[in-house]
């Protein structure tokens, strides 16, 4: 896979119907491993911004490879790559912020 054709497509490891109007997800996780090319991925999830839909403790993890995952879920968490390999974002309902911690959070 390259930026071409899949990091700029709008795909997503996890992507909810934009129709969707009540959907529940606990634990869901992208994982970032694009061993030949650089893919620079925006989002590992994606949804819609309807207060029916809602994540709880979702992450992202850099396994190994090139590129980035650029947030958890739509725009919302920090990005993982090769210098910050996991973030955690523990509450998304319809697009309104709860929390949001890095591994490092989770330790102090």
């Amino acid at each position: 896979m390259t930026q071409d054709n899949y990091g700029d497509k709008g795909f997503a490891a996890y992507k909810v119907g934009d129709n969707v109007k009540n959907h529940q997800a606990y634990g869901v996780g992208a994982y970032s491993f694009f061993r030949d090319y650089e893919v620079n991925q925006p989002d590992g999830i994606l949804a819609p911004s309807t207060p029916g839909v809602s994540f709880t403790n979702s992450l992202t993890v850099f396994l190994n490879g090139k590129g980035s995952i650029g947030h958890v879920i739509d725009n919302n968490g920090e990005s993982v790559n090769p210098g910050k390999q996991v973030n955690y974002f523990c509450d998304f309902n319809g697009n309104t912020v709860t929390k949001t911690e890095t591994l490092t959070d989770l330790f102090l």
